[in-house]
């Protein structure tokens, strides 16, 4: 739960199919202690597309959480994905991130993206942060700022719309790792 109560649902999904899936929609669904749904929320931060055995972080966000809820509340997860074919393989190299808080204690995750492919792409970029026992501490996305990628181009990112990574400040401590995965398409001309 944040600090501006609103509730923080994090983790990992894994795709066990032997064929790559496509996630359609995520949906987080919160209940009272007596079991009546009292508030929900949906997609949130995700890759869509997994390949067979591949693990991706999110995170849903739900707002207007009663001010009783803590930590300890039920709630669970509803995935709507269907299998698909392979996407096609671009050739990006993605530096070691980097994550610091700035003087607003606002988290970053930096780094660059190498893209040595011969046409345009843009991607979407999803990290995360984990902490000890890998646990998903957090999630975010380059969704609303969508990466445009030319054959050789090498590009800068900066992702600091989190979720409790900037609601409270003693997390600033717990990152054990980061992961950045991306999602592709070509541009069309």
């Amino acid at each position: 739960i944040g600090d501006k109560h609103t509730a923080y649902i994090t983790g990992e999904l894994y795709n066990d199919n032997l064929d790559p899936v496509l996630i359609q929609n995520l949906v987080s669904v919160i209940f009272a202690p007596d079991g009546r749904p009292i508030s929900s929320g949906s997609d949130g931060i995700l890759s869509h597309y997994l390949d067979p055995g591949e693990k991706a972080p999110f995170r849903i966000s739900v707002n207007e959480t009663p001010s009783w809820i803590d930590e300890t509340v039920n709630y669970k997860l509803f995935i709507d994905a269907i299998t698909t074919p392979p996407e096609q393989y671009y050739d990006l190299v993605l530096s070691e991130p980097r994550g610091f808080f700035d003087q607003e204690g606002v988290f970053h995750l930096t780094g660059d993206i190498t893209y040595n492919g011969d046409i345009p792409i843009n991607i979407n970029l999803t990290v995360g942060i984990y902490g000890d026992n890998e646990v998903v501490i957090d999630a975010a996305s380059t969704n609303s700022h969508i990466l445009i990628l030319y054959p050789g181009d090498t590009v800068a990112y900066d992702i600091d719309s989190w979720g409790i990574m900037n609601d409270q400040e003693f997390l600033s401590n717990l990152p054990s790792r980061y992961s950045v995965q991306w999602e592709s398409v070509p541009i069309n001309p």
